[in-house]
């Protein structure tokens, strides 16, 4: 047992490494080109390798179990900003494969969330709550957002899938960078910051490069990441503490 968690370590930090350097080709080279795609499919099969081998060693410890809750929603952003580019045409129609994947996104933010409120009050783990909170609450509303799309209940808006694939694949590559940082850090900085960091930052950035686009195309801009997320999680937490309350009525 051993040596095939020694075999998988090595793996998973083989394939976080192909990751960070084929995404990073990925976003520099020109975009639909060759070098992008051929770094674009290196780095998805690398993200779906680093995930498998998380969920290979993952075991009841709380830095695990997040960690492994991390795996799974970073390969759900890889998955679904691949997938989106078959779904170019409006009419185009989800597969089975796309639910089930974006409703167990949607549980493991759940129980990211309920893990965020027994490690504050139970554990005494300030840190990790607040860390399950703020990624739970964002793959609730990654995935909550995605099955209303599939159910046709909003609205997509011009080119919908080249800002999909732009912002999932950027966020999938923030949470890799998350990981190196994280691994590299030696406490040189707060683990909430480091851990926080990287997303807000990259999500800042691919939001202007983003908006960029949408500026060529005609198309109205967005906010950028850090009052996007603010207006989401209101509009989560919202909803979330109006399902409580009619629970209870």
């Amino acid at each position: 047992m051993e040596t095939i968690l020694k075999i998988d370590l090595y793996l998973h930090i083989a394939a976080g490494t192909v990751a960070l350097i084929t995404g990073m080709i990925a976003i520099f080279a020109q975009k639909g080109g060759l070098v992008h795609r051929k770094a674009g499919q290196w780095y998805f099969f690398a993200m779906i390798t680093v995930c498998i081998t998380a969920l290979i060693r993952f075991r009841l410890s709380p830095s695990i179990i997040f960690l492994t809750m991390i795996a799974i929603f970073s390969f759900y952003l890889n998955f679904s900003g691949k997938r989106i580019l078959a779904f170019k045409s409006k009419t185009a129609k989800y597969q089975r494969v796309d639910w089930t994947m974006a409703y167990l996104t949607l549980i493991c933010g759940i129980l990211m969330v309920v893990s965020s409120g027994y490690y504050f009050f139970s554990a005494n783990n300030v840190v990790l709550s607040i860390l399950f909170a703020i990624f739970g609450l964002f793959c609730i509303s990654i995935a909550r957002m995605d099955i209303l799309r599939f159910k046709g209940k909003i609205e997509v808006e011009k080119m919908h899938w080249f800002f999909q694939h732009i912002g999932r694949m950027m966020g999938s590559y923030a949470a890799t960078v998350t990981a190196f940082v994280i691994t590299n850090n030696h406490g040189f900085f707060p683990d909430l910051v480091v851990w926080i960091a990287p997303g807000v930052i990259i999500g800042f950035l691919s939001d202007v490069w983003a908006n960029r686009y949408r500026k060529d195309y005609g198309i109205p801009i967005i906010p950028v990441l850090p009052v996007r997320i603010l207006h989401r999680f209101l509009e989560t937490f919202k909803q979330l503490n109006g399902s409580v309350l009619s629970f209870f009525k």
